[in-house]
């Protein structure tokens, strides 16, 4: 899962020639979900240690061809001021693995409702297909109820090239499902990625993405 291991939210790294980013304010961390807003099985993982770290990263990490148009704080790539987690169910095999990740971070009076503005009108269009040397990522805008003071939802998918692939036809290893939701309230902006190899995932987007947006207004 190489776009896992290359998207939008989660573990601090030092990067070389990258200014270190300020330390979010204690408090923020109480606006994140917890394994109590997931159903059974979930548990807290580092960044770093989700299997499909490569497939987020292409979708919200610095430089990738359809991340949001902010940044995104995930691993190494930090907004100032966010905080973020990431939950893995682990599955009886590696293809059955599930993963949501979520940032939260305080962008500042209007900035929030414009990354949701410019994610809505930017991204369909730039990324319903990207085909890049190690994977093929399609994305569509999905249907979700308005959240928060702005919301938008996307599903992605991401096929990662296999080494056999040939100058005609691309063969691929592994498939791998995500939607995400970025919603704005207040100053703060909230993304919610779902991720697995299924077409299904056990938590709901939008219930999800309510919880998380709640939390953050407080």
């Amino acid at each position: 899962m190489r776009l896992a291991a290359a998207l939008a939210a989660t573990c601090a790294l030092a990067v070389p020639g990258m200014p270190a980013a300020a330390e979010p304010p204690p408090e923020m961390a109480a606006l994140l979900l917890t394994t109590a807003d997931l159903p059974a099985g979930y548990q807290v993982i580092s960044a770093d240690a989700n299997p499909y770290r490569a497939d987020l990263f292409d979708l919200i990490g610095t430089g990738a061809p359809c991340r949001l148009p902010a940044e995104v704080s995930y691993a190494s790539y930090i907004w100032e001021r966010s905080v973020s987690v990431t939950f893995l169910r682990e599955g009886e095999t590696s293809e059955d693995d599930a993963a949501v990740a979520e940032v939260v971070a305080d962008r500042g009076p209007g900035a929030a409702g414009a990354l949701v503005d410019a994610a809505a009108a930017t991204m369909p269009g730039r990324c319903p297909h990207v085909d890049i040397p190690a994977s093929d990522i399609t994305m569509r805008p999905i249907t979700m109820p308005a959240i928060g003071d702005r919301s938008a939802a996307f599903g992605v998918t991401v096929g990662t090239k296999s080494n056999s692939a040939s100058e005609v036809m691309d063969y691929f290893d592994s498939w791998t499902t995500l939607s995400f939701a970025v919603a704005a309230v207040g100053s703060r902006s909230v993304v919610v990625v779902l991720m697995g190899a299924s077409d299904t995932h056990d938590v709901d987007l939008a219930a999800l993405t309510r919880t998380a947006v709640d939390r953050a207004r407080s």
